[in-house]
């Protein structure tokens, strides 16, 4: 029974020993004044990247392409 007891004794203060680092950190990022004020080195930078929908003229001409394919495909199908 004692030695079951050591056991979880020691269990428990393993996780606390762990725990502790953690919860350190965490009060002090919480405590600190500005801590929710970004830090100007690590702002993202923009990736300038430029997204564009296709004009209508090429979404119409695409499914009229994909049409006639569909319409040639199916001819050689049943001729077959």
């Amino acid at each position: 029974m004692r030695l079951t007891h050591k056991q979880l004794c020691d269990l428990m203060i393993k996780a606390g020993h762990a725990l502790i680092p953690y919860m350190s950190q965490i009060h002090i990022a919480t405590s600190l004044p500005l801590a929710c004020v970004s830090d100007a080195l690590n702002k993202p930078k923009p990736l300038n990247l430029d997204v564009s929908l296709p004009s209508f003229h090429d979404v119409s001409w695409s499914l009229a392409r994909l049409l006639y394919l569909f319409n040639i495909q199916l001819e050689r199908n049943v001729a077959t």
